[in-house]
């Protein structure tokens, strides 16, 4: 087969490739945010890849998850992501846990041993959870933050946990990392819109364009990352 990372390389130089095709990456979530990371970051070259949903696909995902059709109908997400990229690289190592995430999984993280964290859930008691497990194992952690209600792709920010604003599940994160009386994390990145929800109450209500924008941009974190110091 062809080599199908050429112009990867060719834009990132081999020992950035070399290093994201090496990473270990924890994928918790692989919703309309996680799935498109999880898609561009196998896409550019990662290949080792340890992924946690106890999702399972429905109607409601399918205008704005794109890696999901009709035909991935009640199947675990983690399972339908595992197969449908193992067509885009045949050699992917790829682990699922078909779960949602909790603090009992820790003992499988701790046998994985991630390189990355990245963190695409919208349960505030687990996104702490994936924190200070990152904090605690000194591992990168970028995490997303609320997707739903907005529209505008372009109002997609990049910060470290404390810079976000704007976001309401970013404030509430905020708080519950001060509740926890520690130092802030340094390792800790954080993808959030400035744009102010369209709609009022609990319903996640979305469309495609900032949910997959997260996602992609928490993957060129990811490479920004792999690229300091190169």
């Amino acid at each position: 087969m062809d080599d199908i990372f050429v112009r990867t390389k060719q834009l990132l130089g081999e020992k950035t490739f070399a290093k994201l095709n090496n990473s270990r990456f924890l994928l918790v979530g692989v919703g309309g945010v996680g799935s498109t990371l999880f898609t561009s970051l196998v896409r550019s070259g990662a290949k080792h890849f340890l992924i946690i949903d106890g999702d399972k696909v429905e109607c409601s995902n399918l205008n704005r998850q794109a890696l999901y059709d009709l035909g991935d109908l009640t199947q675990f997400k983690v399972e339908v992501a595992r197969d449908k990229m193992l067509k885009i690289n045949p050699s992917l190592d790829v682990k699922v846990i078909n779960k949602f995430y909790d603090e009992s999984i820790n003992t499988l993280i701790d046998e994985y041993r991630p390189d990355f964290i990245l963190d695409a859930i919208d349960d505030m008691p687990n996104k702490i959870n994936l924190y200070a497990y990152a904090k605690r194992n000194n591992i990168p952690l970028i995490t997303s933050m609320g997707a739903a209600k907005r529209i505008d792709p372009s109002l997609v920010r990049i910060g470290k946990i404390m810079e976000t604003k704007g976001d309401a599940l970013a404030k509430i994160y905020r708080h519950k990392i001060k509740q926890l009386n520690e130092t802030i994390y340094d390792k800790a990145y954080a993808v959030y819109s400035i744009e102010s929800p369209l709609t009022d109450g609990k319903e996640l209500a979305s469309l495609a364009f900032v949910p997959q924008s997260f996602g992609l941009t928490m993957a060129s974190i990811v490479i920004k990352l792999l690229r300091e110091g190169d």
